[in-house]
């Protein structure tokens, strides 16, 4: 038959895993979440390049999953539980956070897990099978799903950039910043550099396997800014693609055009129908 590898399977993956598993809340509310968290990707581009039913529909979301998890706070604050919401909850009582700012952190994991882990399974399976040597070549070798991964994040990665604002008077790359200078890194761009990655356009999921692997790349950024949520991405994406692997020994593209959805930051596909 036909699947939709974004709507039939990274998405409900993704709802399972972080509002549900990760935040205690209840899988029936998995399209809301989804919704508020279009809704809130969608809003974190400028202001100017919205329209004013995106900015309403950003402020929306964000105030009804703020009540969501602040009633699920409230409810479970005698009995937090084990998951990440109730280890959060359980600081409230020791003193180390307060309730809002549990909410805020449920927010942020809402919409920095699902939305990038989503695009990591969708943009990783087109560029898979768009490259059907590197599909046959995963196929024959699962070994190199790790490698792979990593070649997906560096060749077409689910977020584009990310802003800094310098803390001092700086220079970076021969170019002076003084305190409070605001910049915007443009990580996916850096890993297409050819200076760094030979043939940088090429999509070889051999490039990080082996005992001399590419240089780092910035899909889940660097430093102290490291991804925090870097690990379960790569554990979703993995289940993901490994079970089309296993379960759809013909997997092929089912149409010519590709629709992303309109963000600067954010680049990720509307949908993802292929034949098995």
């Amino acid at each position: 038959g036909e699947l939709d590898i974004l709507n039939d399977l990274a998405v409900p993956l993704a709802v399972a895993m972080v509002p549900v598993r990760l935040l205690g809340a209840d899988p029936a509310d998995g399209a809301l979440f989804r919704a508020w968290q279009l809704a809130i990707a969608r809003g974190t581009d400028p202001d100017s390049m919205l329209g004013e039913a995106e900015v309403a529909a950003r402020g929306a979301a964000a105030l009804e999953c703020m009540g969501y998890f602040a009633r699920v706070v409230a409810q479970r604050a005698g009995d937090p539980g084990d998951d990440l919401l109730g280890t959060l909850i359980a600081a409230v009582g020791d003193g180390a956070l307060t309730e809002p700012e549990v909410i805020g952190i449920a927010l942020l994991t809402l919409v920095a897990g699902m939305e990038t882990s989503i695009n990591l399974i969708g943009n990783g399976m087109l560029a898979l099978l768009r490259n059907p040597d590197q599909l046959r070549l995963l196929r024959a070798n699962r070994e190199l799903i790790g490698p792979a991964l990593d070649e997906m994040l560096r060749y077409d990665a689910p977020t584009q950039f990310t802003i800094r604002v310098a803390l001092r008077d700086t220079v970076v790359g021969g170019r002076e910043f003084r305190r409070g200078d605001g910049v915007v890194v443009l990580t996916a761009s850096a890993s297409r550099d050819d200076r760094v990655y030979p043939e940088a356009d090429r999509f070889d999921i051999t490039r990080y396997a082996g005992n001399r692997p590419a240089r780092r790349h910035l899909g889940f950024s660097l430093g102290i800014h490291y991804c925090v949520g870097a690990p379960l991405a790569r554990i979703e994406a993995e289940a993901a693609i490994g079970a089309l692997l296993d379960r759809a020994p013909e997997l092929e593209l089912a149409t010519d055009t590709v629709e992303y959805r309109p963000s600067l930051i954010h680049r990720g596909i509307v949908s993802l129908p292929v034949t098995l």
